[in-house]
């Protein structure tokens, strides 16, 4: 039987598999933050969004039993208290609300959001570019207690996929700012197609699409908000994208050219989804049903698979080609997979295991010819 982007109905049909978290449509970023249907500056989209929050650092402390104790009868000392402080490790807080952010080693340099977004003020200024390659600030939010920030802009042309241009990309920069170790000031270029809200952040061969700054002690120097620092920044995401463009149309239409064989589809799915122990199985046994693949491992290839063949957005000439294989694998991580809350859905899409399986996907698939 051709089972070439059929259903794995063995696995479940995508409906059961939609946590109620993620039920929510649209863009993560529309979901989790505010939106803006007028024009709005930086420090506009973070008083809205509620991000305009400062954040700063304070010893971590361990609550040692006797400590609490001396905590609770009211006779503890500071002395007692910076003893049991980390002499390496601070935590980071936001100051508005005292709640704790995450833990930081002694170096690590707090980037206000404010200061770590000031350069996106010029970036959709128009001072830059024409009005046809400057970008407009569409959302901001904040994720969890405040550990990451995000602003999103959006540029006002998309890529035309087609010849009639129903099937189009709108063009977006996700900026991130966090405060719990996890992370850097990020600018990540991030295409949505249109027609089905799909996420596809991908690095195309040399061009990553992002742009980082990691949170250490001379981060600030880096960030400085003269004009001339913003400039730079500025002109570094303009650059980004303009590349980045013109790679993403390049890359489209040759996965639109990549006819894959059910052999093809089958190996990708194991080489992006299979543990380093299975895919051993796999490759020995050829059968990605054998026993000795957890249950697990399948579902998931299952669930993809019925994203492949019949996922939100997929259009019947793409069937067996490499457009369709990773359209489907973007629906199944954009409308399928479950997460624990809205925002891993933001991580995993930006950064996390979404962005990650997506690009090994698209790597295995555009060695094919």
């Amino acid at each position: 039987m051709n089972t070439r982007f059929m259903g794995a109905n063995n696995y479940g049909q995508i409906g059961n598999y939609i946590s109620e978290k993620a039920e929510k449509q649209g863009l993560i970023w529309e979901i989790c933050g505010e939106s803006f249907k007028n024009p709005v500056l930086v420090n506009e989209a973070l008083e809205r969004s509620k991000a305009n929050y400062a954040v700063s650092k304070c010893p971590m402390v361990a609550l040692t039993p006797d400590l609490c104790d001396k905590i609770k009868k009211g006779v503890v000392t500071i002395k007692e208290i910076e003893k049991n402080a980390f002499k390496n490790r601070l935590i980071t807080y936001r100051t508005d609300k005292n709640v704790p952010l995450g833990i930081v080693s002694a170096s690590y340099g707090i980037v206000q959001n404010k200061e770590a977004f000031g350069f996106i003020d010029m970036l959709c200024s128009g001072e830059l570019a024409d009005r046809d390659h400057t970008p407009v600030i569409t959302n901001a939010g904040v994720l969890g207690y405040g550990e990451r920030v995000f602003i999103t802009a959006k540029f006002p042309n998309p890529i035309i996929l087609d010849n009639n241009g129903d099937d189009h990309v709108d063009m977006y920069i996700v900026f991130t700012n966090s405060h719990d170790g996890s992370g850097a000031v990020t600018g990540l270029i991030t295409p949505i197609r249109v027609w089905c809200n799909n996420t596809l952040a991908l690095a195309m061969h040399n061009n990553s699409g992002k742009f980082t700054f990691r949170h250490t002690a001379n981060v600030m120097q880096r960030l400085n908000l003269l004009n001339e620092e913003n400039r730079e920044f500025a002109y570094k995401s303009l650059n980004l994208f303009s590349v980045y463009e013109k790679s993403l149309k390049a890359s489209f239409e040759h996965l639109k050219n990549i006819k894959l064989a059910d052999a093809d589809l089958e190996r990708i799915l194991a080489e992006v989804y299979l543990t380093e122990r299975e895919l051993k199985i796999y490759y020995a046994t050829k059968d990605i049903n054998s026993s000795d693949i957890s249950k697990e491992s399948k579902s998931v290839i299952g669930r993809v698979k019925d994203c492949v063949a019949s996922g939100v957005g997929q259009n019947k000439e793409d069937n067996g080609t490499g457009l369709a294989l990773i359209n489907g694998i973007t629906t199944f991580y954009q409308n399928a997979h479950m997460y624990r809350s809205l925002n891993s859905k933001f991580r995993s899409l930006t950064e996390g295991e979404a962005k990650l399986k997506t690009q090994k996907a698209f790597e295995l698939v555009s060695q094919l010819r």
